[in-house]
């Protein structure tokens, strides 16, 4: 799972450390809460798998989330952690407005804050 979050980070650019690290703590906690780190994970239940558009992977991006956030020369498998950790960094930027460093992702993201109970994204 780190290893994946590191080679996203990578691939987005990300190298100061302390952004390096707010991110792969943000990143981390929302992987546990939200699949418990299982890359194969499928949300049968919710009202999107009712849609017929099941939440998959790590961070259980649904396949129209995961293609518009995707990563241009990552894997096109929703499963894949890297492509998965690239397509939640751009979903957190580009749909929640979390910076570049990271600096506000717990704050405007509940799932990646461990001062604040689960709740989805």
């Amino acid at each position: 799972m780190l290893a994946a979050i590191q080679k996203a980070l990578d691939i987005k650019g990300v190298h100061d450390p302390a952004a390096r690290a707010r991110w792969t703590r943000g990143m981390d906690l929302v992987a546990r809460r939200e699949s418990n780190y299982n890359a194969n994970a499928i949300n049968h239940w919710d009202s999107n798998a009712a849609r017929g558009t099941p939440s998959r992977g790590v961070w259980q991006f649904i396949a129209p989330t995961f293609a518009a956030y995707h990563e241009p020369g990552t894997s096109t498998n929703i499963h894949d952690l890297v492509a998965q950790a690239c397509a939640f960094i751009n979903y957190a930027r580009g749909h929640y407005g979390v910076a570049a460093d990271a600096s506000n992702l717990a704050d405007l993201i509940q799932q990646a804050d461990p001062r604040r109970s689960p709740r989805g994204y």
